[in-house]
Protein backbone atom coordinates (compact mmCIF):
# COMPACT_ATOMS: atom_id res chain seq x y z
CA UNK A 1 0.00 0.00 0.00
CA UNK A 2 2.75 2.49 0.91
CA UNK A 3 4.62 1.73 -2.32
CA UNK A 4 1.55 2.62 -4.40
CA UNK A 5 1.03 5.82 -2.42
CA UNK A 6 4.70 6.72 -2.86
CA UNK A 7 4.62 6.12 -6.62
CA UNK A 8 1.44 8.16 -6.92
CA UNK A 9 2.95 10.99 -4.86
CA UNK A 10 6.04 11.06 -7.08
CA UNK A 11 3.90 11.13 -10.21
CA UNK A 12 1.92 14.00 -8.69
CA UNK A 13 5.09 15.93 -7.83
CA UNK A 14 6.32 15.52 -11.41
CA UNK A 15 2.97 16.39 -13.03
CA UNK A 16 3.43 20.16 -12.92
CA UNK A 17 6.52 19.88 -15.11
CA UNK A 18 6.52 19.01 -18.80
CA UNK A 19 8.10 15.59 -18.29
CA UNK A 20 6.57 12.33 -19.45
CA UNK A 21 6.39 10.06 -16.37
CA UNK A 22 7.11 6.35 -16.47
CA UNK A 23 7.76 3.78 -13.73
CA UNK A 24 9.84 0.71 -14.57
CA UNK A 25 11.28 -2.24 -12.65
CA UNK A 26 15.01 -2.05 -11.95
CA UNK A 27 15.61 -5.06 -14.21
CA UNK A 28 14.22 -3.19 -17.24
CA UNK A 29 16.34 -0.05 -16.87
CA UNK A 30 17.93 1.36 -18.95
CA UNK A 31 14.94 1.40 -21.20
CA UNK A 32 14.36 3.08 -24.54
CA UNK A 33 12.86 6.50 -24.07
CA UNK A 34 10.01 7.24 -26.40
CA UNK A 35 9.55 10.86 -25.37
CA UNK A 36 11.71 13.75 -24.24
CA UNK A 37 11.69 15.23 -21.70
CA UNK A 38 11.12 12.18 -19.51
CA UNK A 39 11.17 11.17 -15.85
CA UNK A 40 11.74 7.49 -15.18
CA UNK A 41 11.04 6.19 -11.70
CA UNK A 42 12.86 2.96 -10.92
CA UNK A 43 10.49 0.87 -8.83
CA UNK A 44 11.09 2.00 -5.18
CA UNK A 45 13.18 -0.43 -3.13
CA UNK A 46 12.00 -1.36 0.39
CA UNK A 47 14.78 -0.61 2.88
CA UNK A 48 13.35 -0.88 6.37
CA UNK A 49 10.21 -0.69 8.51
CA UNK A 50 9.60 0.60 12.03
CA UNK A 51 6.42 -0.14 13.99
CA UNK A 52 3.56 -2.61 13.64
CA UNK A 53 0.14 -1.02 13.28
CA UNK A 54 1.49 2.51 12.95
CA UNK A 55 5.00 3.36 11.90
CA UNK A 56 7.35 4.17 9.05
CA UNK A 57 8.58 2.41 5.94
CA UNK A 58 11.71 3.72 4.24
CA UNK A 59 12.21 3.26 0.51
CA UNK A 60 15.16 3.95 -1.75
CA UNK A 61 13.87 6.07 -4.63
CA UNK A 62 15.73 6.60 -7.91
CA UNK A 63 14.52 9.11 -10.51
CA UNK A 64 16.10 9.59 -13.92
CA UNK A 65 15.48 12.93 -15.63
CA UNK A 66 16.22 13.07 -19.37
CA UNK A 67 16.06 15.85 -21.95
CA UNK A 68 17.05 15.97 -25.59
CA UNK A 69 20.27 17.95 -25.86
CA UNK A 70 21.47 17.10 -29.37
CA UNK A 71 21.29 20.61 -30.82
CA UNK A 72 22.34 22.56 -27.73
CA UNK A 73 25.59 24.48 -27.47
CA UNK A 74 27.95 23.79 -24.59
CA UNK A 75 26.61 26.77 -22.64
CA UNK A 76 22.99 25.79 -23.29
CA UNK A 77 23.76 22.25 -22.09
CA UNK A 78 25.20 23.61 -18.83
CA UNK A 79 22.16 25.84 -18.30
CA UNK A 80 19.74 23.01 -19.09
CA UNK A 81 21.52 20.68 -16.64
CA UNK A 82 21.32 23.38 -13.95
CA UNK A 83 17.59 23.78 -14.63
CA UNK A 84 17.07 20.02 -14.48
CA UNK A 85 18.91 19.84 -11.16
CA UNK A 86 16.70 22.58 -9.72
CA UNK A 87 13.60 20.77 -10.97
CA UNK A 88 14.72 17.56 -9.24
CA UNK A 89 15.23 19.44 -5.98
CA UNK A 90 11.75 20.96 -6.31
CA UNK A 91 10.20 17.55 -7.09
CA UNK A 92 11.65 16.06 -3.90
CA UNK A 93 10.61 19.14 -1.88
CA UNK A 94 7.04 18.69 -3.13
CA UNK A 95 7.24 15.02 -2.31
CA UNK A 96 8.29 15.79 1.28
CA UNK A 97 5.10 17.86 1.75
CA UNK A 98 2.79 14.91 0.94
CA UNK A 99 0.62 13.91 3.92
CA UNK A 100 1.84 10.29 3.93
CA UNK A 101 5.54 11.13 3.59
CA UNK A 102 7.51 11.90 6.74
CA UNK A 103 10.65 13.02 4.95
CA UNK A 104 13.18 12.83 2.17
CA UNK A 105 16.72 12.04 3.29
CA UNK A 106 20.15 11.80 1.67
CA UNK A 107 19.20 13.27 -1.72
CA UNK A 108 22.01 12.83 -4.24
CA UNK A 109 21.83 14.23 -7.79
CA UNK A 110 24.45 13.18 -10.33
CA UNK A 111 24.89 13.43 -14.09
CA UNK A 112 24.36 10.16 -15.90
CA UNK A 113 26.32 8.99 -18.93
CA UNK A 114 24.42 9.27 -22.20
CA UNK A 115 22.17 6.29 -22.83
CA UNK A 116 21.59 7.05 -26.49
CA UNK A 117 23.37 8.47 -29.54
CA UNK A 118 21.24 11.60 -29.64
CA UNK A 119 23.07 13.74 -27.09
CA UNK A 120 20.52 13.30 -24.32
CA UNK A 121 21.07 15.15 -21.07
CA UNK A 122 20.50 12.91 -18.09
CA UNK A 123 20.53 13.33 -14.31
CA UNK A 124 19.87 10.65 -11.73
CA UNK A 125 18.56 11.45 -8.26
CA UNK A 126 18.55 8.96 -5.39
CA UNK A 127 17.06 9.50 -1.96
CA UNK A 128 15.63 7.65 0.99
CA UNK A 129 11.93 8.48 1.35
CA UNK A 130 10.24 7.77 4.67
CA UNK A 131 6.51 7.00 4.43
CA UNK A 132 4.07 6.66 7.32
CA UNK A 133 1.34 4.08 7.86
Amino acid sequence: MNRAILSSAIEGAVSSYEYKFEEVPKSLYPCILRYYPAVTLIEPEFLRMEGRKHGKITYSVTLHLDRNGAKLSSEERKQTLATMEQELVEIFLRLSKHQRIAGVEDLIIEPQPQLDNHGALSLVATAEVVTVF
